[in-house]
């Protein structure tokens, strides 16, 4: 997202690593309030635990050695 032709230029908060989920369209406005609140929800969550909450939830494998975080 960060090179796609500078449509997201005021976007400044990019970090090294990332995930990516999909979800159905109706839990957009739960996503929206989600990402509105990322940052201090972040401040008592960390990626990492966050984002082994949702490979599991999905029922996704993985081993941690391999999560780049």
């Amino acid at each position: 997202m960060k090179g796609q032709n500078g449509q997201y230029k005021n976007f400044t908060d990019w970090q090294v690593g990332y995930a990516a989920f999909t979800y159905n369209i109706s839990h957009k406005e739960t996503l929206i309030e989600y990402v509105k609140r990322q940052h201090s929800h972040h401040a008592k969550v960390s990626f990492k635990e966050e984002l082994i909450t949702l490979l599991e939830e999905f029922g996704i494998d993985y081993d941690e050695r391999y999560l780049l975080l």
